[in-house]
């Protein structure tokens, strides 16, 4: 198939030797390369097709189906971090209602289709090579990794942040030597992608290294140090909001409290994993955290890690494009590997910005291999679909594993041994009425990570249902001393004693439960029903 434009590229987007762009045309290059975005439309339409109707799952159920404040417009400026995400959720909820598919459209799919389109225009600007436009954009319209970002509604801000990113990158190029109010455009959209996500945060980097690498660097860095020192006193400042709102770092070597955390090995697993799972999908999981790994695989980790400058040195001598999309994906991953107990250090959604580095050398790869010969083009591009409908066939079998709570955390489990994953599967039993085996997998969980109020919880309510109430007050128990707010473990303890009709003990842990959540109508009524029976 071949996918080169019948139409040339006009002069005037065609680029100087340090990828300056001149006089741009954004509808003429519409026009131009029409069938092109048609085509990557579809890619994205087609992959991700059957995700479109899937259920709220983990967090998007606190975030939107049981969140009071979804559909008001208060919530949307509570704060500058997240803005653009509430907005939508706020539009959604207020037009359509809690409709799951109606979220993943606007949060998720719009712009993912949008970052395909701009990473083929990033590249069509910075590059007069078609193919390589479209072999990058092709990768990141279809790829599994980027599954988790795309879905996952609550993952959205890792899309929607690198659409901003992009469109920073792409108007700095476009009129960093404009005369007028558009040589700021690319500052207001690194402001829109650093309140969105952290992955912006390196975007001033990489326009930098963008100038030193492909020799722009000497005849602009006056007109360039005044704003990037702006943007990066202003990355300063969200970056610590950013930081803020990150969820507690579960670790990567090592899931359990208290646990060994050395980013001497952390930060080479990660990296090295990312790359893996990249060129090959195969353990694609919501929870890439515990990587439990023998010490020769964490050698191995190390010492690749050890030739990564090695990498960028050997590329900056012999070709200076690798070395810039190397460089991008390695700054890309900076806020993610080197805020220790913060966040996550490994999780599929936070490489979604870099990976276009990475997608980009595989694209320069296939470039090359059509310059070779012209008898090599027709096996070049049937390789490549092929690459792409596989990955593609990827995705849309990962699409599946999100479809409900259910289906994602049984994936999950047969991915991860992480307490969490051990932890939700069980739930899945415990609706699937299953208790026997909840019971087994909030043991598991426990056993991973002894400190985990809700395991205790989860397996308290198993052993209730199957008649093991000593057992069942015994895990509550322990659940209240790991989380003395635990308001419903202290109810379903007095609820087993009023059963047992220790009536005395009952109201004690009942009283308990409505001194934490006072307000709370149906434990009013409960205390007063027992004392009913003391009376």
């Amino acid at each position: 198939m071949d996918i080169t434009p019948q139409t040339k590229l006009a002069p005037p987007n065609q680029t100087n030797p340090s990828g300056q762009a001149s006089a741009f045309n954004l509808r003429e290059f519409i026009s131009n390369n029409r069938n092109i975005l048609i085509l990557l439309f579809f890619l994205v339409f087609i992959t991700y097709f059957n995700s479109i109707g899937n259920d709220f799952v983990s967090d998007d159920v606190g975030a939107i189906k049981t969140n009071p404040d979804v559909a008001y417009l208060e919530g949307v400026f509570a704060s500058p971090m997240g803005i653009i995400q509430r907005s939508i959720y706020f539009f959604d909820a207020f037009i359509f209602g809690l409709h799951p598919s109606i979220f993943r459209i606007t949060s998720n799919l719009i712009f993912h289709i949008g970052n395909t389109f701009l990473v083929f225009l990033l590249l069509s600007l910075m590059s007069k090579r078609k193919p390589l436009a479209v072999f990058a954009a092709s990768l990141i319209a279809v790829h599994p990794i980027l599954t988790e970002a795309v879905v996952w509604i609550s993952g959205s801000p890792y899309v929607q942040g690198t659409f901003f990113a992009l469109l920073s990158m792409i108007t700095y190029i476009l009129f960093k030597n404009a005369g007028s109010w558009k040589k700021y455009l690319h500052s207001i959209f690194f402001v829109l992608a650093i309140t969105t996500s952290p992955v912006a945060i390196m975007v001033p980097f990489v326009i930098l290294l963008r100038e030193l690498s492909l020799g722009g660097l000497r005849g602009n860095w006056k007109k360039i140090i005044p704003e990037l020192t702006v943007i990066l006193i202003t990355s300063v400042f969200f970056a610590r909001m950013v930081l803020q709102g990150f969820a507690p770092n579960q670790g990567v070597v090592d899931m359990r409290d208290g646990a060994f955390r050395d980013p001497l090995f952390q930060i080479p697993l990660a990296v090295v994993n990312y790359l893996r799972l990249i060129f090959w999908p195969n353990t694609l999981s919501f929870y890439q955290t515990d990587l439990f790994f023998p010490i020769n695989r964490i050698l191995f980790a190390s010492l690749f890690f050890i030739l990564i400058p090695s990498i960028l040195f050997y590329s900056w001598k012999k070709n200076r494009e690798v070395f810039f999309w190397l460089s991008f994906f390695f700054l890309s991953l900076v806020p993610f590997l080197f805020t220790l107990r913060v966040t996550w250090v490994f999780a599929e959604r936070y490489v979604y910005f870099g990976s276009i580095g990475i997608f980009v050398v595989v694209a320069l790869f296939f470039n090359r291999l059509l310059k070779i010969d012209k008898k090599c083009a027709k096996p070049v591009y049937i390789v490549f679909a092929m690459i792409i409908i596989l990955l593609s066939f990827r995705t849309i079998f990962r699409n599946n594993d999100w479809k409900n709570e259910d289906s994602l955390w049984i994936a999950t489990s047969k991915t991860s041994s992480s307490y969490a994953a051990h932890n939700n599967l069980g739930g899945v039993y415990q609706r699937q009425g299953d208790w026997e085996k909840a019971i087994d997998e909030f043991n598991l969980a426990i056993e991973l990570y002894p400190g985990l109020a809700d395991a205790y919880f989860n397996l308290g309510e198993s052993y209730k249902q199957t008649g093991q109430t000593d057992r069942a007050i015994e895990s509550l128990k322990r659940a209240v001393e790991l989380n003395p707010q635990d308001w419903q473990a202290f109810r379903m303890i007095a609820g087993i004693y009023f059963e047992k009709e220790d009536y005395q003990k009952s109201l004690a842990y009942m009283k308990k439960a409505l001194e934490i959540n006072p307000g709370d109508k149906i434990l009013q009524g409960d205390v007063k029903i027992i004392q009913s029976k003391i009376k």
